[in-house]
């Protein structure tokens, strides 16, 4: 069997495909395409007029009898069985590479579903997977072609493609042909470099971000270094529930104006970051000025990765008509309506650009909180001591330096860097810092079909990836560049050894010619020392971990019991419905802390079934718990009355097994008040049959020693407190934090302020006496992802951070301290911990020098602190929280 046609006709007629079943000769359908494409038939009789066709051949299958007749593939088995036939055919040498949709010509007996599983490769010994779908016949006996929910990729490699189809039919199949329509190339295109006109570029590269995050929700330093392009993969869409987007060209209107959101989504409490960026080429050295003007209320900026500083612009060429500070009604991510007081826009501002000779990268991030169909827009101005000089520059929205071709793979793909077994990426000091650098295909604009959710098919191809170990500070500590094939897995050895903190890898991919193919956000790691202190003192510790359904397979022993030990962190306040006796002995052997949980079913619980899960549950745990955030799921809380009798029905089994020691926080809540439902609760009694309120919150604000975690008068413990108050009553119940975290879209410098905001949740909650428990929500994003949450902290500098205030404040008495206006100070043990919002500030400290006090950063670095030449001890102040206690301590408190 041969190729009937060398070479791709185009055709733009109706062509009528024409094949045979036994004897009648049928119409299966008609095509109108100005596209190439490809027919994959059978038999010299497949020929169909102006489309190549290729004659193809059956490699394998089960068939008890098998013929090709009249251009048909005939595939006979007795019964109603399963049946697998692999087919292959030999690709035109001049293959137009990019994607093609597949269609389908088939039929068999009876009504039944086929899967189709198609690869391609340059031989018949390096295939791979390009594509998979499902399809049913017509109808038994009655063919007609039908599109696939799959497309494929073909490169210009590629020479042989496969089809396995595998599926049932009544006495037969036949299949009679494929056909691959060609439908768009895979490589971006390169745009045109142009001029200024008047100041002003024709396009901007830009993209919408819900929070203050921008980039750096990937992880720190992101801004310095990406180079994006037209479609690729940007952040998300919207504050909560990551919703990916892409990079998109805006073109300017005749002032300059770029619209980076034509009608806003509610962002007056979340916040947006709109992104801009732009390639400029210069023949030499030269500086300029950009003046912005946007209806947002702050501009930042970095030009080749160097931040920007912008000043007011007393004579902005351009002003955008301004939002004014004022109180609205606004909602929440879930809803929940509240009154919000919005910002003002800022005043136009400018900023000095030292533009390079040759290609400069110019990125823009721009804060705004705008209201519901709102525009948010901005008027970027480049203006020069000569107006000449702007006629030099050349602007364009794709990276013009890139390999636009394999950057058409590449950007499918997602980095992920794992240290050691568990993939929590956390080492010790000492250890070597070896990773394993990884570029998956796990592509968040994948298309999904009934079946499963199919990667987009990557080609293999040689690259050098150059990788930069930074440190905290962006500081590089080590570089080094590796040959490997792409998509795959490298091992690299940075030849240093770890030392506490928290280290990031950024990661740029360039052909073997060195040009750059794409540039990747960075994925980092936390060094953190012992745990031993911790253990001898976890009863006393207030810190805990949230990680619902911790019986839910592998995962809890590959994952969370690791991290929990490397934490300090022995309690799990999470639910873990029907309590599993295989964890709780797992746990138990490594002393974990455990809480059982009611979960959904009691609903349907009786009374003895209570009973077993508490009788089952307390050789192991005291703690017990009910619904998570029983007050925002209405079809699950149901009426007060029936809310009530089912607490009591819990409490009342907890107490029959440990009256004394037990503890049953039931349903947890969120924002209780914000209707009746709870004041109706608190009315039939259900404060009797609590032990602790268990309270949830994340805070958007950084809270303060003896404040609140909670953004609202309706939400956590100052609901329960209103309403309790409303009521005219008192609450003499202590509560528990049950599950929070810093968000990380709420910060400007994202996973840094992330780091900060979990130390003062943590010193918050631990300065409170009517506090017990503070549970961050589980770090379960361990698996490569191009859809970073922001809640997490794996990977991330919050790690390091957890770590560092778990070992050196949780658990010790707490005394507040007064060492100056707006200064958060207080004394935990023998730590004093301290740090200041807004601009930092000198602080004095009464220490010895006889007890060698150490300063120790958010993230657990020490340094030496030393008196001044007048024996003082002075601290800097800032945003980021510090430590300082005496070398013994210190030792003792992080020892292994």
């Amino acid at each position: 069997m041969s190729s009937l046609y060398k070479g791709i006709f185009v055709f733009s007629l109706l062509a009528f495909i024409h094949f045979t079943v036994g004897a009648e000769e049928i119409v299966f359908g008609k095509f109108h395409s100005s596209a190439p494409c490809i027919l994959l038939g059978f038999g010299n009789e497949s020929k169909v007029e102006g489309i190549n066709s290729i004659a193809g051949e059956v490699i394998s299958h089960d068939a008890e009898n098998m013929y090709v007749s009249n251009s048909a593939l005939h595939l006979r088995k007795k019964g109603h069985a399963t049946q697998t036939t692999l087919l292959r055919w030999k690709l035109p040498e001049k293959l137009k590479a990019g994607k093609y949709a597949v269609y389908s010509l088939f039929t068999l007996g009876g009504v039944s579903p086929q899967n189709f599983s198609i690869s391609a490769g340059t031989d018949v010994g390096h295939l791979s997977q390009r594509g998979e779908f499902k399809q049913k016949n017509i109808a038994s006996w009655k063919a007609d072609w039908q599109k696939s929910s799959e497309e494929i990729v073909l490169t210009p490699n590629d020479r042989f493609i496969q089809i396995e189809i595998k599926g049932s039919a009544s006495l037969q199949k036949v299949i009679n042909a494929f056909l691959l329509e060609y439908i768009g190339s895979e490589l971006i295109q390169p745009e045109i470099a142009t001029i200024l006109k008047n100041g002003h570029t024709d396009a901007w590269l830009v993209t919408l971000s819900g929070g203050m995050c921008g980039l750096s929700l990937w992880g720190i330093d992101t801004e310095k270094y990406l180079r994006p392009g037209v479609g690729d993969p940007s952040l998300q869409g919207a504050f909560d529930g990551i919703k990916p987007g892409k990079w998109r060209k805006e073109s300017s209107v005749t002032d300059g104006r770029v619209v980076i959101d034509q009608r806003t989504a509610n962002y007056s409490w979340s916040l947006g970051t709109g992104l801009a960026h732009l390639y400029i080429y210069s023949p030499e050295k030269m500086e300029l000025r950009l003046h912005v003007a946007q209806s947002g209320f702050n501009t930042e900026g970095r030009l080749n990765g160097e931040v920007l500083k912008f000043e007011r612009d007393q004579s902005p060429p351009a002003i955008i008509n301004t939002n004014k500070e004022q109180m609205i009604d606004s909602e929440n991510e879930q809803g929940t309506k509240l009154k919000v007081k919005t910002t003002s826009s800022q005043h136009p501002v400018k900023a000095m650009l030292l533009i390079q000779k040759g290609w400069n990268r110019l990125l823009l991030r721009l804060h705004m909180q705008h209201n519901k169909d709102e525009c948010f827009v901005f008027i970027p101005t480049f203006s020069a001591e000569k107006s000449s000089t702007l006629l030099e520059l050349r602007c364009t929205v794709n990276d013009p330096e890139a390999d636009n071709e394999l950057k058409s793979y590449a950007r499918k793909l997602n980095r992920f860097v794992q240290c050691g077994e568990d993939m929590n990426n956390i080492m010790h000091p000492g250890d070597p810092v070896k990773v394993q650098f990884q570029l998956l295909s796990n592509n968040p604009d994948q298309k999904k079909n009934s079946n499963k959710t199919n990667p987009p098919y990557v080609p293999e191809f040689p690259a050098r990836a150059k990788l930069t170990l930074c440190d905290y500070d962006g500081i590089a500590i080590s570089e080094k560049t590796v040959q490997m094939t792409i998509p795959g897995t490298v091992e690299v050895d940075f030849g240093v050894n770890a030392q506490a903190g928290y280290y990031v890898v950024h990661s740029e991919l360039y052909n073997l010619e060195g040009k750059i193919i794409h540039v990747y956000p960075g994925d980092g790691f936390s060094v953190v020392r012992g745990t031993a202190a911790q253990y001898k003192r976890k009863d006393m510790k207030k810190m805990a971990v949230t990680y619902y359904f911790l019986a839910g397979g592998a995962s809890s022993y590959k994952f969370a019991f690791p991290w929990m030990r490397k934490m300090g962190i022995y309690r799990n306040i999470g639910s873990n419905p029907s309590f599993p006796v295989e964890l709780a002995e797992k746990a138990k052997d490594e002393g974990f802390i455990l809480t059982a949980d009611f979960w959904d079913k009691h609903n349907a619980y009786d009374t003895t079934q209570r009973e077993e899960l508490v009788k089952r549950a307390a050789p192991y745990t005291r703690f017990f718990k009910s619904f998570n955030e029983i007050d925002i799921h209405k079809t699950v809380r149901m009426t007060p009355k029936k809310w009530v009798a089912r607490t009591k029905g819990e409490f009342e089994a907890v107490k029959k097994y440990d009256p004394e020691n037990s503890v049953y926080v039931g349903g947890s809540l969120v924002r209780p008040g914000s209707d009746s439902w709870f004041a109706e609760c608190l009315k039939l009694g259900i404060d009797q049959y609590i032990d602790a309120w268990d309270v949830h919150a994340y805070p958007k604000r950084p809270p303060s020693l003896e404040g609140t975690c909670s953004n609202s008068s309706n939400e956590t413990e100052l609901g329960v407190l209103k309403i309790y108050n409303e009521l005219g009553r008192k609450n003499t119940l202590p509560f528990w934090l049950g599950e929070t975290g810093a968000r990380a879209c709420h910060g400007s410098d994202a996973r840094r302020w992330q780091a900060d905001m979990v130390a003062k949740m943590t010193a918050c909650i631990s300065s409170r006496e009517d506090f017990h428990y503070i549970g961050f929500l589980w770090p379960w994003r361990c698996i490569p992802s191009n859809r970073p949450n922001d809640i997490s902290t794996s990977h991330n500098p919050a790690d390091a951070a957890l770590y560092t205030v778990s070992a050196l404040v949780d658990g010790f008495p707490y005394k507040k301290l007064d060492i100056g206006d707006n200064i958060q100070a207080a004394e935990f043990g023998k730590t004093i911990m301290l740090w200041k919002e807004g601009n930092p500030q000198k602080v004095r400290l009464n220490l010895k020098a006889s007890d060698q006090p150490v300063l120790v950063d958010v993230i657990g670095r020490k340094t030496d602190l030393k008196a001044n030449a007048a024996g003082v001890f002075e601290v800097n102040a800032s945003s980021s929280p510090v430590y300082i206690l005496p070398y013994a301590e210190f030792k003792r408190l992080t020892a292994m």
